[in-house]
């Protein structure tokens, strides 16, 4: 069973390029896809639900009015093309012997344009969107740092109609205006950007004289994060943190060097941290209570043979119990076994003390190389932690080049994970293909995982590479510690794109959409862009992806599902 038609743009004596998608959906069978347009501005969907008579046929192209198709019921082809998403009709799909041509016509919209501005400057990167009700017409633009035809923001492609034009920075103040789009473009649109009024405010209690420390707020639902810096005085200290976004979901914190980490309300971790909302005003009286850590853990920390001059080692210590926690930056010059102390620790019994660096295994005291297995240190004790040693060493290393169609390439992350030892290390390849990765654990079951944002991951195979993480091919650090050779061939696949919209046509930016398949066990996810769309890279060939979108902090969108 079919759909079909022809494309045609402004008028029936045009018809679309080749590579114009066409959407036809059906909700009740959740059946469908997008087919794109030949040269001759065709287009032809098969394999639709025969039972399905809702299936509802759409374009959408920058700079034109969304288009939707609506049987008029008469003779005439050419004047079944409707503007308003309300107004588009369902249609049964037909066998081939009896299809009709369901075509459309595009055409473009209007436009409303102008400045985004903060005290007379222009802002760049602050989205705009456009809404009518009355019509269903959308559109968005993100604001840049010039102008163009004295505008640094363009909507186009909009329908006549009766829109609200809005923007909702995260540094600024939400604005919105009503603009009425009759039969010409609305140009010199002014958006003058607001300071937020929303405020944090509270007082520090116990800050040492001219110690410096952060108060932060943030919020995961807007993904809001400000921080100001305060330096003690001896005496309790207010603060204010300023122009704060509204939230329901504020968190509040206190850091500072040789303090522990405080979060409101005298809590150690972000994740017991009290919930604060922000709507209107000042919230006050996010106090902290703080005090200096007196103790410290010392000792030494031993470079190898091989180290090189300039090799850095970080020593860090963290008490679950009360937050309390530092580091030490330990580097070697000529001297392989070097002293290292960490101060302004709280007293507790439960430090866990680790040794890292870029070039060598990470260590937990005493030899450990989990933090499930590492020998607490107690500061509470009068006996001072002075013993607590280290003796660093490379650890194994893999390398290879990363090859895509052939051409070694930059820019890939890849991962080395062994499940038994739990080590894991990264490395990005270089300009020239290569990668290595250092300080790894001994073990025969590495998996070596490549990737970058919107593609699928390869793993290594000794063939070159499998999509599928169960048949890649383990690489063993215990006979040579110093694997090379590993090299992974990447080839460039099929990919998924698309828009993710609301019930009202509206495109959605920041939803995480992910695509599976169960039969090439392969897939990826990606953040949609500020307008809607989404593209994942490099999937395998196959008929069974599913793609969904997950629940939002901020939104009350429900997770869904399509079959591709």
């Amino acid at each position: 069973m079919v759909i079909q038609g022809i494309v045609f743009m402004e008028n029936i004596n045009t018809t679309a390029s080749e590579g114009l998608w066409v959407n036809i959906w059906s909700k009740s069978t959740r059946t469908g896809g997008d087919v794109a347009t030949d040269t001759n501005g065709r287009y032809q969907i098969a394999g639709l639900n025969p039972n399905a008579s809702d299936y509802i046929i759409s374009i959408r192209k920058q700079d034109y009015m969304a288009s939707f198709y609506r049987d008029n019921n008469d003779s005439d082809l050419m004047n079944d093309t409707v503007y308003i998403s309300d107004d588009a009709e369902g249609i049964a799909p037909t066998s081939l012997q009896w299809a009709v041509n369901r075509n459309l016509i595009l055409r473009r919209g209007l436009s409303i344009s102008g400045q985004i501005l903060h005290n007379g400057f222009l802002v760049s990167d602050i989205r705009v969107e456009a809404w009518s009700e009355s019509t269903k017409g959308w559109g968005v633009d993100v604001s840049e740092d010039h102008l163009t035809d004295n505008h640094n923001y363009i909507i186009s492609g909009l329908p006549p109609g009766e829109y609200i034009v809005q923007v909702k920075p995260l540094y600024y103040q939400d604005d919105a205006f009503r603009v009425d789009l009759i039969n010409t473009d609305v140009t010199n649109f002014y958006f003058p950007l607001k300071e937020l009024e929303n405020s944090i405010c509270g007082t520090v209690h116990g800050l040492d004289v001219n110690h410096s420390a952060q108060v932060t707020a943030w919020s995961e639902g807007i993904r809001f994060n400000k921080s100001i810096s305060i330096v003690g005085t001896g005496n309790a200290l207010a603060y204010t943190i300023s122009n704060v976004k509204p939230s329901s979901d504020y968190r509040v914190k206190f850091t500072a060097y040789d303090y522990p980490l405080q979060v409101y309300n005298n809590q150690t971790s972000e994740e017991n941290a009290t919930i604060i909302p922000v709507s209107n005003g000042t919230i006050s009286g996010i106090d902290f209570f703080v005090s200096s850590g007196r103790q410290a853990i010392s000792g030494t920390v031993e470079f190898p043979m091989s180290a090189v001059a300039g090799d850095i080692v970080w020593v860090d210590a963290f008490s679950d119990s009360t937050g309390s926690s530092g580091s030490a930056e330990v580097v070697f010059n000529d001297t392989h076994i070097v002293n290292y102390q960490v101060t302004g620790l709280k007293e507790a019994d439960d430090f866990i003390v680790v040794a890292w660096g870029k070039q060598f295994q990470e260590q937990y005291y005493k030899n450990k190389t989990t933090a499930d297995n590492a020998t607490l240190v107690n500061t509470s004790e009068p006996i001072p932690d002075h013993g607590i040693n280290f003796d660093m060493n490379h650890g194994a290393s893999i390398s290879g080049i990363v090859y895509q169609d052939g051409f070694p390439t930059a820019n890939l992350q890849i991962m080395a994970i062994s499940d038994k030892t739990l080590s894991f290390g990264g490395s990005t390849s270089a300009s020239d293909g290569s990668y290595l990765i250092e300080a790894l654990d001994l073990a025969d079951d590495y998996i070596i995982k490549v990737k970058k944002s919107g593609m699928a991951p390869f793993y290594y195979h000794t063939t070159g590479s499998t999509r599928d993480e169960h048949l890649a091919t383990k690489v063993s650090t215990v006979d040579n510690r110093h694997v090379t050779g590993v090299d992974i061939h990447l080839a460039t696949l099929e990919s998924i794109s698309g828009t993710v919209r609301d019930e009202e046509g509206k495109a959605l930016s920041g939803i995480w959409v992910n695509v599976w398949s169960d039969l090439q066990q392969c897939g990826e996810g990606i953040y949609t862009s500020d307008d809607g769309t989404y593209k994942i890279d490099a999937l395998s060939k196959s008929d069974d992806y599913k793609v969904s979108i997950g629940e939002h902090a901020a939104l009350v969108y429900v997770p869904e599902e399509k079959q591709m």
